[in-house]
């Protein structure tokens, strides 16, 4: 198993660093601050930030990588509002998913932000498995992240949380997947 040990320091232009220890392994993502801390850390910021700002690019193209490895694109309107587009690897299948997200700038700056969405996927499980039968899939899904926008560079780096809701073959949550995001941006 190929194990690799990242970390992430996001420097927040409120003079306050924020590190993220991020392991990645073949099946798995995990980070090693605890989920009430994330929350914590976000109830923080959505409490502190000033002012709602829209974002400094409109097209952004790159990949994600964790639980979920596949593409990305977003697109980010004039208003706090942006909708994304992911095709992604999952339980040997592929999924398609639609989100609409909803985000708040951090401070004064605007190249911190905050984001929770709501959307959407349709896909197969064990599509690419030479053992098994695939099996359609479609579901709820919702986000929750952070993204910084690289000042200097053409570049948006993105950690979030993706939990899932399976809708075909009963009612069912299937995981909550986490995810590091790196785009580029087109404008």
């Amino acid at each position: 198993m190929t194990e690799l040990a990242l970390i992430l320091t996001i420097h927040i232009h409120l003079e306050i660093p924020i590190i993220f220890f991020v392991y990645f392994s073949e099946k798995y993502f995990m980070t090693t601050i605890s989920y009430s801390k994330i929350y914590t850390f976000i109830l923080f910021f959505l409490v502190s930030f000033s002012a709602i700002q829209a974002q400094d690019y409109s097209f952004s193209v790159g990949a994600r990588i964790g639980s979920e490895r596949g593409l990305t694109i977003k697109h980010v309107y004039d208003s706090p509002i942006a909708t994304e587009g992911m095709l992604v690897h999952h339980k040997d299948g592929i999924h398609l998913i639609g989100l609409a997200e909803y985000q708040f700038s951090l401070g004064r700056h605007s190249d911190s932000y905050l984001f929770f969405g709501l959307g959407g996927h349709v896909g197969y499980q064990d599509l690419l498995s030479e053992s098994k039968s695939p099996v359609p899939m479609a579901g709820v899904d919702g986000i929750l992240g952070f993204e910084y926008v690289f000042p200097n560079a053409p570049l948006v780096f993105s950690i979030d949380m993706k939990p899932q809701l399976e809708l075909l073959g009963g009612i069912q949550p299937s995981g909550n997947h986490a995810a590091v995001t790196l785009r580029y941006i087109l404008n």
